[in-house]
């Protein structure tokens, strides 16, 4: 086919092809505007998903936090519970060596 710019082609030619190709333009515009919407909503998607993530991470650490000091404390108890054990035991063994002398 000639040329739209040849003086041979009618013009009724060249503007049904420019008016094709705006369309098809047009169509290509519309298609990636979708895309970049669609992967616009994917990654608000994405973004909601982590930050529901973390915020249930930083949930189980808290609770891992309070366990950890929970058992913390009750090691503390226990500590003390073996000192004054260990503390009764040597006082009675000194009594019973003081009273086993005095015999």
């Amino acid at each position: 086919p000639p040329s739209p710019h040849s003086p041979h082609t009618p013009r009724g030619l060249a503007d049904s092809s420019l008016a094709a190709a705006a369309e098809t333009i047009s169509r290509m515009v519309e298609a990636r505007a979708g895309q970049a919407r669609r992967a616009m909503e994917d990654a608000g998607a994405h973004r909601e998903a982590a930050a529901r993530l973390v915020e249930k991470m930083m949930d189980e650490n808290e609770l891992l936090i309070e366990k950890v000091n929970r058992q913390a404390r009750q090691l503390d108890r226990l500590k003390q519970e073996m000192l004054e054990a260990e503390n009764q035991a040597e006082s009675r063994l000194r009594e019973d060596e003081e009273a086993a002398a005095a015999e």
